[in-house]
């Protein structure tokens, strides 16, 4: 089971039941099938929430240049300048930067 760690538990999203996430995008995409077969746990790097196992619904990719604020508000709770800003902080992105939506459930729910 692969682990992922966020830097907090961003917007508070950890304790739903399904959540999404934005990123940068994969280098290669899974198959449907191996998104039905993986298993991941997300954990928060400042222990704001307990670690959790998901499965990975979905991955959407698009450009950065059409991130909007439709995706940015339920992902990280900020709007799409701040969100690009933010990760333009961690890493340098352009507007044709690849990056995708990740759809996450929780398992044992």
């Amino acid at each position: 089971m692969k682990t992922i760690t966020w830097p907090s538990n961003i917007n508070g999203k950890m304790a739903c039941r399904s959540f999404v996430h934005i990123d940068l995008a994969p280098n290669k995409f899974p198959s449907r099938k191996e998104l039905e077969e993986a298993l991941f746990t997300i954990q928060a790097a400042d222990k704001s929430h307990p670690p959790v196992q998901v499965k990975l619904d979905a991955i959407i990719p698009f450009r950065l240049a059409e991130l909007s604020n439709i995706h940015s508000w339920p992902s990280h709770g900020v709007d799409a300048a701040e969100l690009i800003e933010n990760m333009h902080l961690r890493s340098p992105v352009s507007k044709d930067t690849p990056v995708a939506v990740y759809y996450y459930k929780k398992v044992n729910c």
